[in-house]
């Protein structure tokens, strides 16, 4: 039964449905009409669809309960009933399913979530196995290449992953891809800051061999948009280079924008010296002070100041 639906169903509505593997609502009205338009079919149609063919059904009335309620929520609610209001959520919502059965019915039913079948979860948990194996099959030829001083191959292989997911680029969808914080889907714009990495010669305390499969590594973090998963003296240097990358590429485009003045813009609990830069500004668009800052002291090891087109 399962392969019979497997080839009923295309990528975008397996993805979907993988949402599901645990209970949870629906999404919110934006992503509903990125999916329709993955789907090319209206979100709730579909979902519809999944539940009349098995594949989704409701969870419990306690788990129901859990999502659609916060502790806040639910405490005036078991003090309208004479219960106790101590405890963890599970232990509210225990004490309100056993207590008031009807009541907690209730609740659960204006609650809109869902969950996978044994059905729908076997087709889920296929395809997201097959995805993670087409991930882990792209991550070893990025790092290939990047082993062999390719920044931009290394992302067009990353993009090629990365356009064939058919969900919507949110790090839930994508299997562990995160686009960077809410970054672009394509991940050709980090290919600037991969080579920024590969070019790194040396960092404070490291050996060159130490500073060589950092900077790798570092630049496959840059490609698929992931912290960085190196020592400290290495991350300081790499977030150093991206600060420096990003404030190259902001200066370029206010200079296409013939502007002849720009602002800088310095992190809240920036050190008494990027604030100094900052005051002091707006600076001539042919002087204007080098950044990252060499003379920052924040405690980090980096300095996050950015040139901006708006300085009032």
């Amino acid at each position: 039964m399962s392969s019979l639906f497997r080839r009923s169903l295309n990528d975008a509505q397996l993805a979907l449905l993988s949402l599901f593997l645990r209970p949870c609502g629906l999404d919110n009205r934006a992503w509903q009409q990125q999916w329709t338009q993955e789907l090319r079919r209206p979100y709730g149609r579909v979902i519809q669809d999944f539940v009349k063919r098995g594949l989704l059904t409701q969870p419990g009335t306690d788990l129901r309960i859990s999502i659609g309620y916060r502790v806040v929520d639910l405490k005036p609610i078991l003090k309208r009933h004479g219960l106790k209001v101590s405890g963890r959520k599970a232990d509210l919502i225990a004490r309100l399913v056993e207590a008031e059965p009807a009541e907690a019915e209730r609740l659960a039913a204006g609650v809109e979530c869902f969950v996978c079948t044994e059905t729908g979860a076997e087709l889920a948990q296929a395809w997201k196995d097959s995805t993670a194996a087409r991930r882990e099959e792209a991550e070893q030829q990025v790092r290939a290449v990047l082993e062999r001083g390719q920044a931009r191959k290394a992302g067009q292989i990353a993009d090629r992953f990365r356009d064939s997911l058919p969900a919507p680029m949110d790090p839930r969808y994508s299997i562990g891809v995160s686009a960077g914080g809410g970054g672009p889907r394509a991940i050709g714009a980090n290919v600037g800051g991969a080579e920024a990495m590969l070019a790194i010669t040396s960092a404070p305390g490291m050996s060159g061999q130490e500073v060589a499969e950092a900077r790798v590594t570092a630049a496959e973090d840059v490609i698929w948009g992931r912290s960085f998963d190196a020592p400290e003296a290495f991350k300081a240097r790499a977030y150093t280079e991206l600060f420096r990358q990003s404030n190259q590429a902001t200066l370029g485009k206010v200079k296409g924008l013939g502007l002849d003045k720009v602002g800088v813009l310095a992190a809240q609990d920036s050190c008494e010296s990027c604030r100094r830069i900052e005051a002091e500004g707006p600076y001539s668009i042919n002087r204007v002070p080098e950044l990252p800052n060499p003379d920052c002291t924040h405690s980090i090891g980096w300095c996050r100041c950015s040139y901006s087109a708006r300085f009032d």
